[in-house]
């Protein structure tokens, strides 16, 4: 198998290429959204509730439009995270924060074990004050 790991100038290189695409993808939903309003806008200075045929067709169609620009920008994000995916990078921060996260729960079982402990030493001690006290009252008694 060959290696598909990117280096960071790759890196950087496909995150510009897609934050180009991401804003001509708003760029046409911008127009889509305006062409929307303008037809809002028209309706509004004409008095009219509905919109003509025409217009209908093409409010239609603009939506339509504007459904496809949002399932591409979702493909753009999913396409983009895919091509970092194979990046060392990521690779590396993964290994990093597996590592991490392996020390965390190493730490969270150490201070579970030191609560139980601290619980029974508590309940020694415990145990220590009554008997102190008996002892006490016992030595009262005696003298």
């Amino acid at each position: 198998m060959a290696d598909d790991t990117i280096t960071e100038t790759e890196i950087n290189s496909i995150l510009a290429a897609a934050e180009v695409a991401g804003q001509a993808l708003t760029a046409l939903g911008n127009d889509i959204d305006a062409r929307l309003q303008d037809i809002d806008d028209t309706m509004f200075q004409q008095g009219r509730d509905k919109p003509t045929a025409a217009e209908q067709t093409e409010i239609g169609r603009l939506r339509a439009s504007r459904d496809k620009l949002r399932e591409d920008d979702a493909q753009l994000d999913f396409d983009t995270l895919v091509q970092l995916d194979r990046s060392q990078t990521v690779r590396d921060l993964t290994a990093r924060l597996k590592t991490v996260n392996d020390g965390i729960k190493k730490t969270l079982d150490d201070l579970k074990r030191v609560e139980k402990v601290a619980a029974a030493v508590a309940k020694a001690a415990d145990a220590l004050t009554k008997v102190a006290s008996g002892l006490a009252g016992l030595a009262a008694k005696l003298a």
